[in-house]
């Protein structure tokens, strides 16, 4: 048995999970970090690679079996390593994220959100801007077309403003300024919650009191989200 497989569990062992008639996978014993820290660079990418090839069939085939509490954890262990992370976080907010959240699979999405809740501090700055682009994309889908949406929902909203609120005074600038250009919309900018947007100018506003540091990208970035903001407000008083 590989790596990969004795973490996966398979549909004959299943085990209860909080919640009404929840069940998982029944593998629950993640690969420690010992043995993880033991694996040479090739064996971590490919272990991660096979996890989330596994996740991702899980989202095509809409299992209604939740994900096996061993291959989130371990999961969610491989994401903090650097020398990985091109096959590892990259691929989880590009790829894994946006496949899981089309194929409205929620229990799935649900887990992966909390990944990104709990392991937060682990994330190196300058993915936070393109999490919180990705969740802002996913949350700006009207609850109206999709059923019971309203609690993921709050979720995602609780997972940007972790992102948000993460950023030291220093990382605040860097994280969001290479993600924006002054000819396109900045995509971090909620389009749902006027509280994310405010909490965002705050954060922005802080930075630059700590750091004593403006700029000129800085200040069209600052131009872009009060218009958002803005129209944000201008569109919801209607």
């Amino acid at each position: 048995m590989t790596l990969s497989e004795s973490i996966q569990g398979n549909q004959k062992l299943t085990v209860p999970m909080p919640g009404i008639n929840c069940m998982a996978l029944g593998s629950t014993a993640p690969l420690s970090m010992t043995l993880l820290d033991a694996l040479t660079v090739h064996v971590k990418m490919s272990l991660i690679h096979n996890i989330t090839q596994h996740i991702s069939k899980q989202a095509q085939h809409k299992s209604g079996v939740a994900l096996a509490p061993a291959l989130i954890e371990t999961y969610a262990r491989l994401l903090v390593y650097t020398e990985i992370e091109s096959i590892g976080i990259k691929t989880f907010i590009t790829n894994l994220l946006p496949h899981v959240f089309k194929s409205h699979v929620w229990s799935i999405l649900h887990a992966l959100l909390e990944i990104i809740i709990h392991r937060i501090h682990h994330s190196p700055h300058q993915y936070r801007a393109q999490f919180l682009s990705t969740i802002h994309h996913m949350a700006a889908v009207p609850l109206n077309t999709v059923t019971q949406i309203t609690q993921l929902h709050l979720c995602m909203e609780s997972v940007a403003l972790r992102l948000i609120t993460g950023l030291g005074n220093r990382e605040v600038m860097p994280s969001l300024t290479c993600f924006f250009s002054p000819d396109s919309k900045p995509n971090v900018i909620s389009t749902d919650s006027e509280e994310l947007n405010r909490v965002l100018v705050l954060t922005m506003a802080r930075a630059i009191h700590v750091t004593g540091k403006e700029m000129r990208i800085l200040y069209d970035f600052e131009i872009k989200v009060a218009h958002d903001i803005l129209a944000y407000l201008t569109l919801n008083m209607q």
